[in-house]
């Protein structure tokens, strides 16, 4: 049953029509064990009788036409749909998962698309009226992937769902993503730096002094202070360290988007908050509070804000993975990647 279903959803994601006959030799599957079963049950039903009576059993003409049509019955419909299984089924799924296979050998299935999750956010992911998408990370994400010879598409989802669905294989792609352990579990990340990611603690210009920028995020451990941050992000190791703290998460407002850090701040309900050096400071402009709103420190180091591509280990084969590798290091040898990063 397990290596039934895991061949079901493999094929689902490819070849709808894959699905329908893979479902229906499941079904034909179950017809056949039951007919066998009965066959089993009108067998061990007559040696009952045999053992019961004292006239033998085969001496009985009822019972032996009884027997043998059961047995005729039961014979001819598990025949039936032996031959529709192997004749007209197995061709079909033998085809298809040989066609799966041999793509995972080969690195590169054909026409498959992999999915690339992302979010709106300003500078990186833009989205219009009519739900065109533009930005830093898709202009890269479009250049590196047409480099790997790999088709994508484009769906937009909140960071934390996107997380989520790259768990389960149903999001092929995450890009800009942070690197940890706790990812690695259920993902493979780009050996080659997507993009740098700083982030920064940013607080009110006349709230700067009540922060010391050498002592970091575990000042605030100390300080009764409503700290600002997007759900689902990983600011650095150190905030994710500070988040088993029961204390520490009591001082978090959770929001969905940059924009509504800077909404909040503007309003007083947070004194600081967290945030991408990009992101915010677009959003900052937006609101023309750049001499109201101040950045105070760097979260990480140039290592650890290095971003990377994330790829799901539930649908990606690491030969796709390499070749993203490579065609990030041409890019980047050849000059491309510079230029699409200085255009944003």
């Amino acid at each position: 049953m397990g290596l039934f279903l895991s061949a079901l959803k493999r094929v689902a994601r490819t070849n709808r029509s894959q699905t329908f006959l893979l479902c229906t030799c499941f079904v034909h599957g179950r017809h056949l064990f039951r007919h066998l079963s009965s066959c089993d049950r009108v067998v061990r039903s007559s040696i009952v009788k045999k053992t019961k009576r004292s006239i033998p059993v085969m001496t009985d003409s009822n019972s032996k036409a009884s027997l043998s049509n059961a047995w005729k019955q039961s014979w001819l419909r598990c025949i039936g749909a032996m031959l529709f299984v192997f004749l007209v089924i197995s061709p079909s799924v033998s085809a298809s998962l040989s066609t799966d296979a041999a793509g995972t050998a080969s690195g590169i299935k054909k026409n498959r698309t992999l999915i690339v999750g992302v979010t709106p956010r300003p500078v990186f992911v833009n989205v219009d009226n009519q739900g065109n998408l533009d930005g830093l990370d898709i202009a890269l994400a479009k250049a590196i992937f047409a480099e790997a010879g790999l088709s994508i598409r484009f769906e937009v989802y909140p960071w934390k769902r996107i997380v989520h669905l790259l768990e389960s294989g149903d999001v092929d792609v995450a890009l800009s993503a942070s690197d940890s352990d706790q990812r690695r579990e259920f993902a493979y990340f780009s050996s080659e730096a997507f993009r740098l990611g700083h982030n920064l603690l940013f607080t009110r210009k006349e709230h700067s002094s009540l922060f010391d920028p050498n002592e970091r995020l575990q000042q605030l451990e100390g300080m009764s202070v409503r700290l600002g941050v997007q759900r689902g992000v990983s600011y650095s190791y150190e905030y994710d360290t500070l988040l088993s703290s029961a204390e520490f998460q009591r001082k978090l407002v959770v929001v969905d988007t940059p924009a509504r850090l800077v909404e909040l701040m503007l309003i007083d309900r947070v004194d600081a908050f967290l945030g991408s050096e990009r992101d915010l400071q677009t959003e900052i402009d937006k609101y023309g509070a750049h001499d109201q709103i101040v950045p105070l420190f760097y979260l990480m180091s140039d290592k650890e804000a290095s971003s990377h591509i994330m790829f799901s280990k539930a649908s990606v084969p690491t030969q796709w993975v390499e070749k993203v590798n490579q065609a990030m290091r041409s890019l980047k040898a050849s000059g491309r990647y510079d230029e699409i990063m200085k255009s944003y």
